[in-house]
């Protein structure tokens, strides 16, 4: 509730500060945060969104199309992802997982 009384301009810092830690493990935004720091606070402000997720859950299959194209980066725990060939692999903290969307 006390979270809707701060201004968008604040809202916008705050998110800043809350996710380019975890935005700027990937090379391409650290690079597009040189070239565009704008975009980056934009981006955080409004490009981000968390997803907490339990043991055994599942956040995608292969080959099934998302509802919502997202790339997903690890901020704490592992994700299991298993492949095509069913060989599985732990994807971990400050890691991230289906960056193809940033290409698409």
């Amino acid at each position: 509730e006390l979270l809707q009384l701060i201004s968008e301009p604040l809202m916008g810092r705050l998110h800043f500060e809350i996710y380019w830690p975890i935005l700027r493990v990937h090379p391409f935004f650290r690079c597009y945060a040189e070239l565009n720091p704008q975009a980056i606070h934009q981006i955080c402000h409004s490009g981000v969104s968390v997803m907490s997720v339990s043991k055994d859950d599942v956040v995608f299959h292969d080959l099934q199309p998302p509802r919502k194209p997202a790339m997903f980066l690890v901020a704490s725990g592992t994700l299991r992802y298993t492949g095509p060939s069913q060989e599985t692999q732990a994807v971990a903290r400050s890691n991230w997982i289906c960056e193809s969307v940033l290409w698409t």
